[in-house]
């Protein structure tokens, strides 16, 4: 029988959870298939529906409410409209830096009159990073906002508000 690998591994790859895949036969007809699993980034919720987000750019739903529980280590994103929406967002996502990622533990899509794509990164310590999603990959690199050195050095502020091009407003902690 006929069958292109190179179609098999696209088709692969475009799957959940699918990193990256290689698909190879041998002239006897045996077929090997290699699948790198992708990670779990975040997961949220639109209406009743949850969605995951994987380092390998897929958004897809959940259709098993079983799991949802397991989830719950992740970063959950909230308030967001649509699929595209978290698609946009999760392109610039995968770029921040893994400091910046591993300290988040919420992400709400908070916009205001002015900044309709802007999202509020909730931290483990409490704190909080307001930013716009289309440009937080270049905003919150590691050398325009260093992170780990606004909370120590201003550890008495709570939420860091990011805007054009390095502007840093900070919100006392109340």
């Amino acid at each position: 029988f006929a069958f292109s690998k190179k179609q098999y591994q696209e088709e692969l790859k475009s799957m959940p959870l699918v990193n990256k895949a290689r698909v190879s036969a041998n002239v006897f007809g045996y077929v090997s298939v290699d699948i790198q699993e992708a990670s779990i980034v975040a997961y949220g919720t639109i209406g009743k529906q949850t969605y995951i987000l994987d380092d390998a750019k897929h958004v897809f739903a959940l259709n098993d409410d079983y799991h949802i529980a397991s989830l719950q280590k992740y970063p959950k994103l909230q308030k967001f409209k649509s699929v595209e929406m978290m698609q946009a967002f999760l392109k610039e996502y995968l770029k921040l830096p893994d400091i910046i990622r591993s300290s988040v533990s919420d992400i709400l899509y908070d916009p205001t009159k002015t900044e309709d794509k802007q999202v509020r990164f909730i931290m483990d310590n409490g704190k909080a990073i307001v930013v716009r999603y289309d440009e937080m990959a270049d905003e919150l690199s590691v050398k325009k906002f260093n992170y780990q050195a606004y909370v120590a050095a201003y550890s008495d502020y709570c939420t860091f508000t990011i805007r054009n091009d390095r502007v840093v407003y900070m919100t006392k902690c109340k």
